[in-house]
């Protein structure tokens, strides 16, 4: 590593500041104009995201002081005034900032400079909330067990809970496990407005507590994933997190 990247570093690693739900920020200027830099000269990939709207593949085309200059997606809906942008760095990490639409052209949306950069700090354990008619079923000991709610899940465990006395003990081990999923907003005709299902073979029972306030059970669990089912479990909580910072 030569002189010019290990200062690159120092700046970019010096800023930071992680909050609680497994995101790290900054507002420093010199971080988020070496990031906007390495995106406009990489070329890599963004998505534009607003509620209801995500956007194919676009590109950060120049930027100044005082705004960005963004290859306007052939959907874009007119008359958006804000957007979130979206992009993986070179660790795989999903990053976003937000920005407010100045003005469009037919080829360019233009905005303002962000002003705060976020990145995920835990790419495997980071946790997203699902709809809160999201349940589970699994097999322990032989016997078929339903009716246990969905607290969180990532994409290497799950947090369930019921209200009836303890089940489940540290490391015990529950196999054909469907984790059942309610759509948020189902549309008519969407094929997904039925929700998703995710289905894993096996997991192990790593945690148990009892929140004495609201006499629940909670179980956390850890997934013994087979290599398709890591692939769909992140691909699902990759796409719940892009739902949930589009609101």
């Amino acid at each position: 590593m030569d002189l010019k990247q290990k200062i690159v570093g120092s700046v970019i690693n010096s800023g930071w500041v992680p909050d609680e739900i497994g995101y790290q920020r900054t507002s420093s200027l010199a971080i988020i104009k070496l990031v906007l830099t390495k995106l406009q000269s990489d070329r890599r990939f963004i998505t534009l995201v607003q509620k209801g709207y995500q956007s194919g593949n676009s590109i950060l085309v120049d930027f100044d002081q005082t705004r960005l200059m963004i290859d306007k997606p052939v959907d874009w809906p007119e008359g958006s005034t804000k957007a979130m942008v979206v992009y993986r760095d070179d660790a795989r990490l999903w990053n976003h900032f937000r920005v407010r639409v100045t003005a469009t052209t037919h080829d360019t949306i233009y905005t303002d400079f962000p002003r705060e950069l976020y990145q995920l700090q835990r790419r495997d354990h980071y946790r997203v909330d699902l709809p809160r008619t999201s349940i589970i079923s699994f097999v322990h000991k032989n016997n078929l067990h339903q009716g246990f709610c969905v607290q969180d899940l990532s994409a290497s465990g799950i947090l369930i809970y019921r209200k009836k006395k303890d089940l489940l003990a540290v490391n015990d081990v529950i196999s054909q496990i469907t984790i059942k999923i309610p759509a948020d907003e189902p549309q008519i005709g969407d094929p997904e407005a039925e929700g998703t299902i995710i289905k894993v073979s096996k997991a192990e029972v790593v945690r148990t507590f009892r929140n004495p306030r609201v006499h629940v059970f909670f179980f956390g669990i850890k997934f013994m994933l087979a290599n398709k089912e890591e692939e769909i479990m992140l691909r699902y909580v990759r796409q719940r997190e892009l739902e949930l910072l589009r609101r």
